[in-house]
């Protein structure tokens, strides 16, 4: 009977720990730095632009402050009343090559005053082409593309997510547009 209970309250235990470990939110891992790598805020903290978020990988992003564009006649999304662009940078500071693709596709979401923020293709203009398209990044090196959004009429809140692969925790960053 003893052995029993005893199998009883191993079982229960590792139940209920696998159905806590299931339904909780694990908070962002990473580090948050003044982009010259130097720690300046707590594990998890939300960076903002002129900030590099680094992986414990050691993969990282920084976003420059975001700069008005006006997109031109053939740029889409049409009728773009105020656009940003920003400056990504990707810092492998990894073992191993980093392809740049996987960072825009997988994880790169954009949100202004808690609405969807829609990329802006801007071949030859102002904007910029939109964004990423393919790189390697070797060991020690970075990469760099322009990203632009369209953002409200007026200054709010522009919100960017990166996820560097599907497993990783994601990077927020926050700031005025």
């Amino acid at each position: 009977m003893k052995t029993r209970n005893a199998l009883l309250i191993v079982v229960t235990v590792g139940i209920t720990t696998m159905v806590t470990a299931c339904g909780s939110t694990t908070p962002s891992t990473g580090t948050v730095s003044d982009g010259s790598g130097t720690a300046q805020a707590a594990k998890g903290g939300t960076p903002t632009w002129g900030q590099r978020f680094t992986w414990s990988t050691g993969l990282a992003v920084e976003v420059a402050s975001p700069v008005a564009c006006k997109p031109g006649q053939s740029a889409s999304p049409r009728n773009v009343i105020r656009a940003v662009k920003l400056r990504v940078t990707i810092v492998n500071g990894t073992k191993s090559q980093y392809e740049a693709s996987a960072m825009s596709t997988i994880g790169s979401a954009a949100q202004f005053n808690g609405a969807k923020a829609e990329a802006v293709y801007d071949a030859g203009g102002s904007c910029g082409d939109g964004g990423i398209s393919s790189a390697t990044i070797l060991p020690g090196k970075t990469f760099s593309y322009d990203a632009a959004y369209a953002v409200g009429p007026q200054p709010g809140e522009l919100q960017l997510t990166f996820q560097p692969d599907v497993g990783s925790d994601k990077a927020v960053y926050l700031g005025k547009a």
